[in-house]
C-alpha cells in the first residue's frame, strides 16, 4: 500500500486527485485556485482561520475548501493534516459533474463552518485516502483510473456516513466548549465537574497533548477571537476587549502584545494593508 508523503508544493494538473500530508510547525496558507480540498486533521491541535470565522482544530476534524476560498492553519502543537486535492478540470473519466458534487459537500463542510469530527474512524479515513494514491498511475490505464475515482467516492461517502455517528472524548468536548465560550470567566472546578473530569486530569491532558495549561489555552482562545473580530468587524478595540471578556483595553493590549508582538491597533493597521489571512500569527 502506498503511504501518504509530505509535499511542499501544490499538486499539478496531471492527476484529477492528489493526496498529500503536511506537517505544520507554525502556519500554513492555502491558495485561492481552481482546486477543491478535503482536509483531515491527522494529529495535533491548532486553529483554522477562514474568510469569516476561526475554529479550534483537533485530531479527526475535517473540512472542505472550494476554489473561491482561502484559509490559514495555525499550529498549537504537532499539527499534521491530510489533504485530498481535487481538480475538477482534471482528467476525470467516470465521475460526472464533480463540480456539483463538491459544491454540495462544501455547503455542508465549508472552511467557514465548525469542523466535523471523525476521530473514532480517523484510521479508516486515512486508509481510504491511501487507496486513492494506490492508483496514482498514468491516466492511459483506464482500469486504474476507474479504481482511483471509486476510491475518492468511497472516501466521500464514508465521511458523510460517520460524521453523524462520532462522539469525541470529554477532554476535546470541553476544549470545544471553552473555545465557544471564551469571552466568559471560567470556574474550572465546576466546568470540569460538568464534563465528568477532574481538574487534574484535564490539566494533564492539555499539557501532554497541546503543551499548555488550560489557563494558557483559554487565553489563546480569547486572543484568537480578538484577532478574528479585528479582521472581520469595524468595532473599536475597546468594544472588542469587552466583547471578548477583557476588563480593559490596556489588559487586552498587554496580553495581545505578549503573544503577537504587536498591539491590536497595530494589527488592524496591518490588516488594512494586507490580506486578512496573512495576519494570523503565533
Amino acid at each position: 500500500m502506498s503511504s501518504i508523503h509530505e509535499v511542499s508544493l501544490l499538486p499539478d494538473a496531471r492527476h484529477a486527485v492528489t493526496v498529500f500530508k503536511k506537517n505544520i510547525l507554525v502556519r500554513y496558507y492555502s491558495q485561492q485556485n481552481a482546486h477543491y480540498e478535503i482536509v483531515i486533521v491527522n494529529s495535533g491541535y491548532g486553529f483554522i482561520n477562514g474568510s469569516e470565522q476561526s475554529h479550534f482544530l483537533k485530531p479527526g476534524d475535517f473540512f472542505l475548501k472550494d476554489p473561491t476560498q482561502r484559509y490559514c492553519l495555525t499550529a498549537l502543537r504537532n499539527l499534521t493534516i491530510i489533504v485530498i486535492d481535487i481538480i475538477p478540470a482534471g482528467p476525470f473519466l467516470f465521475i460526472r459533474n464533480i463540480d456539483s458534487l463538491m459544491q454540495a459537500l462544501c455547503s455542508l463542510y465549508s472552511v467557514d463552518r465548525q469542523p466535523k469530527n471523525i476521530k473514532t474512524d480517523l484510521d479508516a479515513a486515512i486508509i481510504l485516502a491511501q487507496d486513492i494514491i494506490n492508483y496514482d498511475v498514468n491516466t492511459d490505464d483506464i482500469a486504474a483510473q476507474a479504481q482511483k475515482e471509486i476510491a475518492l467516492l468511497k472516501l466521500i461517502i464514508f465521511l458523510r456516513q460517520v460524521v453523524t455517528q462520532t462522539h469525541d472524548c470529554p477532554e476535546n468536548t470541553l476544549l470545544d466548549y471553552i473555545y465557544r465560550h471564551c469571552e466568559y470567566k471560567m470556574d474550572w472546578d465546576a466546568l470540569c465537574d460538568s464534563f465528568k473530569l477532574s481538574r487534574r486530569t484535564f490539566h494533564r491532558y492539555t499539557e501532554r497533548n497541546i503543551g499548555m495549561t488550560p489557563e494558557k489555552i483559554y487565553m489563546m482562545f480569547k486572543l484568537i477571537k480578538v484577532q478574528e473580530m479585528l479582521r472581520t468587524s469595524d468595532f473599536l478595540v475597546g468594544d472588542i476587549a469587552r466583547a471578548c471578556g477583557f476588563s480593559s483595553t490596556a489588559q487586552l493590549s498587554n496580553a495581545y502584545r505578549k503573544i503577537f508582538s504587536i498591539s491590536p491597533s497595530q494589527e488592524r493597521v496591518a490588516l488594512t494593508a494586507s490580506s486578512p489571512l496573512a495576519m494570523v500569527k503565533m
